[in-house]
């Protein structure tokens, strides 16, 4: 798009809503973070489990459930199947901390 054609107040309005918004992601990062946290700190118990028991660490029919309820929440394919990327980046990080488990 050409910005010259654009008066400078058009320009300051789409940046302090850029802003605004960007306010909105930091909020929702902050607390993405803050239950990854809180995720691994469970998985990392869970690993100790595994260990004592001596189970596997891979789960894949709990990964598939829990793929499968990202699947039955979003309603949006090219969005679920990014959710489902991050998932999986998730399991594999996941069963990283379950083998750090003595």
């Amino acid at each position: 798009m050409d910005n010259s054609n654009k008066k400078k107040s058009d320009i300051i309005i789409t940046t302090k809503n850029i802003n605004q918004i960007r306010k909105k992601i930091d909020s929702i990062d902050r607390k993405i973070i803050m239950l990854l946290s809180k995720r691994f700190k469970l998985v990392k118990k869970i690993g100790h489990f595994k260990n004592l028991a001596d189970l596997p660490l891979d789960n894949e029919q709990r990964e598939n459930e829990i793929l499968e309820t990202i699947g039955n929440i979003i309603d949006n394919p090219n969005v679920e199947d990014k959710i489902k990327t991050i998932y999986k980046i998730i399991f594999k990080l996941s069963k990283e901390i379950e083998k750090e488990v003595k």
